[in-house]
């Protein structure tokens, strides 16, 4: 019973850290679209 829940805890940390490297990845491509179009104004 205690591993179940700590296999849960396991998969709730990952996705957690899946969602936050998303979120940067996002961040990055947005501040590069801005920037080329800087660069093409």
């Amino acid at each position: 019973m205690k591993a179940k829940s700590n296999a849960k805890v396991m998969m709730r940390k990952q996705e957690r850290l899946l969602e936050q490297r998303r979120r940067q990845h996002v961040r990055l491509l947005e501040q590069q679209a801005s920037e080329d179009v800087d660069q093409q104004l």
